[in-house]
């Protein structure tokens, strides 16, 4: 799985990647979660930015 950003804050890790077996996917997107977590949160790109599924985020995080 590719990172495409790792960024570090004072409390939280963030980390941003795609999936390489997400080839099948007709939209572009993006993962982004909490260093640790299970559940990642899945964001369209295209057409509009939506977010698909929110993993374990909160409501504020994403």
């Amino acid at each position: 799985m590719p990172k495409v950003l790792l960024y570090i804050t004072s409390k939280i890790t963030w980390i941003f990647l795609f999936w390489n077996t997400d080839f099948n996917e007709n939209r572009a997107h993006v993962h982004v979660g909490k260093k640790g977590t299970e559940r990642l949160c899945k964001i369209w790109l295209e057409p509009d930015i939506e977010v698909a599924d929110s993993g374990d985020l909160s409501t504020k995080q994403i």
